[in-house]
């Protein structure tokens, strides 16, 4: 065997080879996604021709700013990445790479070989066209980009709470990184949660004040002034209410609060979803592998049936028993129509509410570490909070499922902590068995 084939041997052994193979993919479908849809062609224009001159641009981002939107970073480089679509799909490739990088680093310290299975299948696992929805570069510069550099400046808060200790370098590059990401306003505003989630704890738990978090509340604070501030916002929110959804502008904030919650709840439960499908599977089977009492497993199989006959056969069986299309239908435009007053109209919030509690008991019964636990309630609720945060804008709707991208990576979160509980529990069942 010559030292080429020793080589390749010892790279394909290594347990970062399914990361390298999962790299070769990302780089070879970034050749073939197309650039020129939707949001990528309209931006495409702005400096098309004759137009392409640094003045043009600075003028488009003034503009938009005033009249539109506080995306003002996000939108300079997409203007530049439609035309020049290469410098996207370089760019785009690694920041998925680099994704799944800081995903191993966060989660993986040890380099477990199973662990970046894992980690590799729920990338996949995720539905990955919902960040290139209204366009390739567009969405992605304004969904995955944002989210790499909010883990990135998260990392060492995360790596404290598991208890190691970040590298000087990571709390530095912390800053700018959430910076950065400030200018996604979901991934802003959730942001300032994780960090004010972290405080706490901190305080709690070591009796001192973070300097960390403190200094990172103040960047994200500072971003989100910035967005609140934004003339263009303002201005979007009243176009946008008079295009998409006019009734709009006569809810109050509970309504809109409300207008939240039931939309996410109808996309997720109440809509053929199978992500949703493979999320509840797998907490179900967690339970079933980890406990032995039956009113456990029969919480943990509840929501996984509501999915299939209120989701994913929901069409089917709406037309079969009125109750499915009774709660199916409950969610229009402006929500459930939820009335304080009148008790008739709570049955479908409290139903919503019923499987998210039973969905979150399941987990608890899958995961019997305690600190484990509330990591993952904490990941899910904050991703559950960018997406109800949506009821504030008369887009709710009209935004698509792109929207559902930090709710649905947190769902992907979870799946792995419980792919990752799988393996530990077969591997001891393995021991018992030959001992």
């Amino acid at each position: 065997m010559n030292k080429l084939q020793c080589a390749i041997l010892r790279i394909m052994k290594a347990p970062e080879a399914i990361l390298f193979l999962s790299w070769i993919v990302f780089a070879i479908a970034h050749c073939f996604f197309p650039v020129t849809l939707s949001d990528d062609a309209w931006f495409a224009e702005i400096l098309a021709g004759d137009k392409a001159t640094f003045a043009n641009w600075l003028d488009f981002l003034v503009g938009r700013y005033f009249e539109w939107s506080s995306r003002t970073l996000i939108e300079g480089l997409l203007i530049l990445f439609t035309r020049f679509p290469i410098l996207w799909r370089v760019g785009d490739t690694l920041v998925c790479i680099a994704i799944s990088i800081l995903t191993v680093r966060l989660f993986n310290p040890e380099r477990n070989l199973a662990k970046n299975l894992i980690v590799v299948t729920c990338i996949f696992l995720f539905p990955i066209p919902v960040i290139y929805e209204v366009g390739y570069i567009a969405t992605s510069l304004n969904y995955s980009w944002p989210f790499a550099a909010a883990l990135f400046a998260l990392s060492p808060m995360i790596k404290r709470f598991w208890g190691r200790e970040g590298r000087k370098w990571e709390y530095i590059i912390a800053f700018p990184m959430m910076f950065l990401a400030g200018f996604q306003e979901l991934i802003c505003a959730t942001s300032v949660l994780a960090l004010l989630g972290s405080l706490v704890y901190r305080i709690v738990s070591e009796k001192k004040l973070p300097k960390f978090e403190i200094g990172m509340l103040t960047v994200a604070a500072v971003m989100l002034i910035y967005m609140l501030t934004c003339p263009g916002n303002d201005n979007r929110s009243m176009l946008e209410t008079a295009t998409w959804l006019p009734e709009y502008a006569t809810l109050g904030f509970f309504q809109k609060v409300e207008l939240g919650f039931s939309s996410m709840i109808k996309t997720i439960f109440l809509k053929r979803n199978i992500f949703v499908l493979i999320f509840s599977t797998v907490i179900t089977i967690s339970v079933w592998l980890q406990s032995n009492k039956w009113w456990k497993k029969v919480i943990a199989v509840f929501p996984t049936v509501f999915v299939l006959f209120f989701g994913i056969f929901g069409d089917f069986f709406e037309e079969k028993i009125g109750a499915i299309e009774s709660l199916r239908s409950s969610v229009g435009t402006l929500g459930t129509g939820l009335k304080l007053l009148t008790p008739a109209t709570w049955i479908p919030d409290l139903v919503f509410v019923a499987i998210l509690v039973m969905l979150l008991l399941s987990l608890r019964f899958a995961v019997k570490e305690t600190k484990r636990y509330w990591f993952l309630f904490f990941v899910l609720a904050l991703g559950a909070a960018s997406r109800m945060a949506m009821g504030l804008s008369p887009t709710v709707w009209a935004s698509g499922e792109r929207i559902f991208a930090f709710l649905y990576a947190a769902m992907t979160v979870v799946i792995g902590a419980l792919l990752n509980e799988w393996i530990i529990i077969i591997k001891q069942r393995i021991l018992l068995k030959y001992r």
